[in-house]
């Protein structure tokens, strides 16, 4: 369900100080309001090649949350 209502948001903004956690987790518990709850045999995660060679170390927010509430943060 990621598309262009959703944005990726590094944790590195978080590991650095930018980002402080408190805004960061209310974005992404009201972005997850609503979605419906994934069938855990259809759940896809990255592959271990993928994990390997890219480290992906981000959350999926709404853009919309994102926009308002967390690219002013930054």
């Amino acid at each position: 369900m990621c598309d262009s209502h959703f944005v990726r948001v590094n944790l590195l903004a978080l590991k650095r100080g930018t980002l402080q956690l408190g805004p960061f987790v209310s974005a992404l518990l009201r972005s997850a309001e609503g979605l419906p709850t994934p069938d855990p045999r259809f759940v896809l995660s990255h592959s271990q090649g993928f994990k390997e060679a890219y480290h992906p170390h981000y959350r999926i927010i709404r853009r919309d949350i994102f926009e308002r509430e967390i690219l002013p943060l930054l």
